[in-house]
């Protein structure tokens, strides 16, 4: 998979954010990434690069190349079915720019729609701040 993600923020508190204000106001950054799916036994591992910059927090540190990897694991046996499945994942960001540290740790669920995309539903970094996320992703070579 190929993807563009904008995160922008506007006069959001960001925890840990130095400035004098505490706010960090109308900031945006890119990631353009290439993602690798594989198969094994009972699950699917994930592994993507990207290249991100811009200046979500202020910071140049979170510029660059990153390294995402992930495994998703389905909650019933049925998949490859055809049929919608929900599935357990695990994933871990080496810059994740929109909570401003290095390195995050992320745990949800996943509902794959039959051969369309799917939803997540995410706690970001489950060690620190928390944050949930809701993502979809639509497969445009769906049969």
């Amino acid at each position: 998979a190929l993807g563009l993600q904008f995160h922008d923020t506007d006069d959001v508190q960001i925890p840990g954010k130095t400035s004098s204000s505490g706010v960090d106001s109308g900031s945006s950054a890119t990631r353009l990434f290439a993602v690798m799916t594989g198969k094994y036994s009972s699950g699917t591992g994930h592994l993507g690069l990207y290249y991100q910059t811009g200046d979500s927090l202020d910071n140049t540190d979170f510029d660059g190349v990153g390294l995402m990897l992930g495994v998703e694991y389905p909650l019933r046996k049925s998949i490859g079915t055809g049929e919608d499945n929900m599935s357990v994942l695990f994933e871990f960001d080496t810059k994740p720019f929109y909570i401003g540290k290095t390195g995050a740790a992320s745990l949800g669920l996943r509902y794959r729609f039959m051969n369309a995309g799917h939803v997540t539903l995410a706690i970001v970094d489950v060690t620190d701040a928390a944050m949930l996320t809701l993502e979809g992703a639509y497969d445009f070579g769906a049969k």
